[in-house]
């Protein structure tokens, strides 16, 4: 009886990485975790090549959304893929073709042959095949931990995803820095082979899809309609869209380094890194928080957020602009966790591939969009008084959001139509991992 306790407490103490345990999501976590390390660089390396090779805070900001682009486009074949082919499949062959681009761009480099243009065509179609893969990757994630442990799962995902924030960026302005752009590039390209590798070795056990033989729009409609009737998963999709919309200061940070903080690539490395270190602790108070501080913790975030993103706007001293940077990614993250996995948890299986698409387009579809108007108001407004106008439309956002009670779906029990009671999936176990020598595909 006194063991009871103790094991509580232990569990306590490593909050959401308690679903390392489970050794098919540890697996998989330690592959998307080395393949996030070369993204981030990747990214790192685009922002400052779009940088150098044109000068243009407009082109940087375009070069930076090409990036991202194809998420809204792209996501919602992405999710009625996830829904409908083996997501494991679709998740091995998307990582494929995403280095494929990433290592033309490191080529082009290298050959002194890389254009705006290319680096522009090379980041959409990279973009196109992440649209495409992620869904199926998110909605596998339900399949390899129990239900009461899909919102830590997530968290533990967050926190992996940002601490390779934090060191891939710093790695890329050190690569960057001493070997030359392209190695961000070619790193990016290599990093793909831990997320292929852990794919190959993990086969979830889920539930056989019952096969479907509706049109493409009609079931894309169904992802749509499904969405708009859940209150909670509609709330946190217009609420994802809203913070991806006023987040200007990321697409920027190049032309911030160079104008504003008049620095070089290892700054613009480091107040990346300083987003990833946020968000590594705001994805760790995430998955700690109770389910009845959702709502405290998600109006906090994004308040934290405008001021934030407001400082970044006026600061013109690098020690400054970083400390705002962590704050942000603390406020940012905690917002996109527990939103994550409120809208995982809220969703039933056979709609999770199209709902993941929409999820995915509001977190990421509208950043292209973002980076490019954000980029032409900077070039004919100014920096400043860009980012600082986006810090107040955040805040005024989140006044008229929450004071129209918006944000009441993140109550207990709010999740909506067929939550948890809708979830046809396999629970892994303690003793019955989800590393498993075979199982049938649907």
């Amino acid at each position: 009886m006194s063991r009871r306790p103790e094991a509580g407490r232990a569990r306590a103490l490593v909050g959401p990485f308690v679903t390392l345990r489970h050794l098919g999501f540890a697996v998989v976590a330690l592959g998307n975790f080395v393949s996030a390390l070369g993204t981030w660089s990747q990214i790192i390396g685009i922002g400052w090549a779009a940088q150098r090779l044109s000068g243009s805070a407009f082109l940087v900001g375009v070069a930076f959304g090409a990036q991202f682009f194809p998420t809204l486009l792209a996501a919602p074949f992405g999710g009625v893929i996830a829904d409908r082919y083996d997501r494991r499949t679709v998740t091995i062959i998307g990582n494929i073709g995403m280095a494929l681009p990433a290592a033309a761009m490191g080529w082009l480099v290298h050959t002194d042959a890389l254009t705006i243009t290319w680096l522009i065509v090379l980041a959409l179609i990279g973009g196109t095949f992440g649209a495409l893969t992620q869904p199926s990757m998110a909605a596998l994630v339900p399949a390899l931990v129990p239900v009461a442990e899909i919102g830590a799962a997530v968290s533990v995902n967050s926190i992996l995803q940002n601490l390779s924030r934090f060191a891939g960026a710093t790695l890329a302005g050190i690569l960057i820095a001493s070997y030359g752009t392209e190695t961000a590039f070619l790193f990016n390209a290599v990093s793909f082979v831990a997320v292929v590798a852990a794919w190959l070795l993990v086969r979830p056990a889920v539930p056989r899809s019952v096969p479907l033989h509706e049109p493409f729009l009609l079931r894309l409609a169904g992802g749509l309609q499904y969405a708009r009737r859940n209150a909670m998963v509609r709330n946190l999709l217009i609420l994802n869209v809203a913070v991806s919309i006023f987040i200007v200061q990321q697409p920027l940070l190049p032309v911030i380094t160079e104008q504003l903080l008049e620095s070089d690539s290892r700054t613009y490395g480091l107040l990346n890194s300083a987003t990833g270190l946020g968000s590594m602790v705001g994805a760790f108070i995430a998955g700690r928080a109770a389910t009845r501080t959702h709502r405290r913790a998600v109006t906090l975030g994004v308040a934290l957020m405008a001021v934030t993103i407001a400082l970044v706007g006026v600061s013109r001293s690098v020690p400054l602009s970083i400390a705002a940077e962590v704050v942000y990614g603390v406020g940012l993250f905690v917002v996109l966790t527990i939103s994550m996995s409120r809208v995982v948890l809220a969703t039933e299986d056979k709609y999770l591939g199209r709902v993941m698409a929409l999820q995915s387009m509001a977190s990421g579809g509208i950043v292209p969009i973002n980076a490019v108007i954000a980029g032409f108001i900077a070039s004919a407004l100014g920096l400043s008084a860009t980012i600082v106008g986006a810090a107040t439309g955040l805040a005024c956002f989140l006044v008229v959001f929450a004071g129209l009670g918006a944000l009441r779906a993140l109550d207990e029990g709010a999740l909506g139509e067929g939550a948890l009671d809708g979830r046809a999936r396999i629970e892994p176990s303690d003793e019955t991992p989800s590393v498993l020598e075979s199982s049938p595909d649907p």
